[in-house]
């Protein structure tokens, strides 16, 4: 078994945009995204959605394209035989509506958020990415490990997969300590399949 740990959905920040302006909350979008929040402020994000509807935010979502180069990738280490496991942020993806056009978007069967939400878009509780990972790590123990990253909030998810003599790929961050800790990088998500011949 080899397991693949990937944050390759788009940021919450700028699915949060589109779905601000149709309810005609554009300010307040401009206003709470110009504070550069981290994981940790993501309630004043999600007041931004009472009023609509999970089955709303889903179609708005299916019109997005996934970044390039991640399907292409997500395919080839398929081919490798690794299980791709989405492990991400974006609390949107708690919901099995928006889960589901992931899932059919990137070829994908297994997508966790580290969000639980009500109906009404309020945290109900917060897991870490590392504690998601280790959980389903034990579950399949996996002889070989890859993990895909791009922000510093990945951090911990690298570091586990680090942890446990696997390779990791760091992708578009300007974080020096994702820098730092990946075995390969590229600057763009576009450029992640060229490095499918360097993966075990």
């Amino acid at each position: 078994m080899k397991l693949a740990f990937c944050d390759l959905t788009h940021l919450f920040i700028d699915e949060l945009e589109p779905l601000a302006k149709k309810l005609g909350k554009e300010n307040e979008y401009k206003e709470v995204s110009s504070k550069n929040l981290g994981v940790k402020d993501i309630t004043q994000y999600l007041h931004l959605l009472h009023g609509m509807k999970v089955e709303e935010i889903a179609k708005e979502i299916e019109k997005a394209k996934p970044y390039e180069g991640a399907v292409e990738f997500i395919s080839g280490i398929k081919r490798r035989n690794y299980k791709p496991i989405i492990v991400t942020d974006n609390p949107l993806l708690h919901f099995r509506e928006v889960r589901n056009i992931i899932e059919k978007k990137l070829n994908v069967n297994d997508i966790y958020s580290t969000f639980v939400l009500t109906k009404n878009y309020d945290i109900e509780q917060y897991f870490p990415k590392e504690i998601i990972c280790e959980k389903l790590y034990n579950r399949y123990k996996p002889r070989i490990l890859l993990g895909v990253v791009q922000g510093e909030n990945d951090y911990n998810m690298a570091k586990f997969v680090k942890e446990r003599q696997g390779k990791v790929i760091g992708v578009n961050s300007d974080s020096e300590k994702i820098r730092e800790i990946s075995d390969y990088w590229v600057e763009e998500t576009r450029y992640l399949p060229k490095i499918l011949s360097a993966i075990e």
